[in-house]
């Protein structure tokens, strides 16, 4: 790429590298200069322009940018039409987004004149969303580099499934009505925020052997998604929950995660159901951990 003042006259078929004012109006940075720009700006007393042309191997800013969008762009998105350099991709679905930050990274350091921006990976995405953006730096990029850059990273918004929800409460005898309603509002607006509903809500006393009897029920009427928010925290893989589900003959994947508020997670599953516990943030509709695995 040749970057240069040039004489006006000399400049048809090169590229602005600057936007200039002229008595007709204004031409802006990328603008390809056409003879009867030419004479315009000569009629402006504009004699010499700064204008790039382009070299063998080189691509214009707007191509460039339309082509890496076009490549980087999947499922649940939708690339816009390039200008000044830049590609803005839209999503088209409610869901989350997929991105690998090792990817973009790699992409990022091909050459200097090509630039990958996106969302933070699994952030929720809306319909008309902005998530990423292709943009190129100079007026053009070079053709071999873009090349390496089209096939480096791909990303996707994928949109939340619907999923038959069960939602079990346990109750102390201490235990107010008003709580569990509220908790049980509050799981099921997060569910909303993420195209689902509760089905079934049931209240039990706060012991294993009655959550164990609820996770059947509730597995046995094909709940593929069963949430269980206990009168007292989970502490232990032997606390009442755990035991609970084990009873009922499903598993422990997992307990505890590394997030604050939202720590005292239990992950497991039932038959075909994905079973949570959930920890005791998740009665608040504040942000918490319990947001980010429901949403996945």
């Amino acid at each position: 790429m040749i970057y240069a003042e040039i004489d006006t006259e000399e400049a048809e078929g090169s590229f602005l590298a600057h936007s200039i004012k002229s008595r007709s109006g204004r031409l802006g940075k990328g603008h390809r200069i056409t003879a009867s720009d030419i004479d315009d700006l000569l009629k402006s007393d504009i004699t010499k322009v700064v204008s790039i042309q382009l070299e063998e191997g080189d691509i214009h800013e707007d191509q460039a940018a339309a082509r890496l969008g076009k490549a980087i762009t999947g499922n649940g998105l939708s690339p816009s039409e390039a200008f000044t350099g830049r590609c803005n991709i839209h999503s088209t679905v409610h869901g989350v987004l997929s991105v690998s930050p090792s990817e973009v990274d790699s992409l990022n350091n091909i050459n200097e004149a090509i630039t990958l921006a996106t969302l933070a990976p699994y952030s929720v995405v809306y319909p008309g969303q902005l998530v990423a953006t292709a943009k190129i730096i100079p007026l053009a990029a070079p053709v071999e580099a873009l090349k390496s850059a089209e096939k480096t990273t791909r990303i996707v918004a994928h949109p939340f499934k619907v999923h038959k929800v069960g939602l079990i409460l346990t109750r102390l005898p201490q235990t107010k009505d008003t709580v569990l309603e509220k908790t049980r509002s509050v799981v099921n607006q997060r569910l909303k925020n993420c195209e689902n509903k509760l089905e079934t809500t049931i209240t039990v006393a706060h012991k294993s052997a009655e959550i164990a009897q609820a996770i059947k029920k509730l597995s046995s009427e094909n709940h593929d998604l069963i949430l269980i928010f206990g009168a007292s925290a989970i502490v232990d893989r032997r606390d009442s929950l755990p035991k609970g589900l084990e009873l009922a003959g499903g598993t422990i994947e997992h307990f505890g995660m590394p997030v604050d508020p939202g720590n005292l997670l239990l992950l497991g599953n039932h038959t075909k159901a994905t079973v949570i516990g959930l920890p005791g943030c998740a009665r608040s509709p504040k942000l918490n951990g319990f947001d980010w695995v429901l949403q996945r």
